[in-house]
């Protein structure tokens, strides 16, 4: 749960100002590996919260591991596509992501 807290301060962004002031991709990415993290780590929580419900012998690879692979498939793709986006609307300020189809379609058929 502490660690739940911890994400939550790092998910609303403490790095705004250096994204002003710093005229870098780093605060973008940093933003992302943030907000990706959080709603992954919170996933875990609830998964392991519902599932514990039902199961009382939580031995870590019958109880923690299957969950941890799954949220780690669904957190790989997010940092991947959140990095992307940062990357692109960095470069090109004129980027539209509702636009980017092809590149989207081939990063699908990637993770697929």
């Amino acid at each position: 749960m502490s660690v739940l807290l911890l994400l939550l301060c790092l998910y609303n962004n403490p790095l705004v100002p250096l994204s002003f002031l710093v005229s870098s991709w780093v605060p973008a990415m940093v933003d992302a590996l943030f907000q990706a993290t959080f709603l992954s780590a919170l996933l875990l929580f609830w998964l392991c919260a519902f599932h514990g419900i039902r199961q009382t012998e939580r031995k870590f690879t019958r109880f923690y591991l299957p969950k941890l692979i799954i949220v780690l498939m669904v957190w790989l793709p997010a940092i991947t596509l959140a990095s992307w986006q940062k990357y692109n609307e960095l470069e090109d300020p004129g980027y539209n992501a509702d636009l980017d189809t092809k590149n989207f379609m081939v990063l699908i058929g990637f993770y697929e």
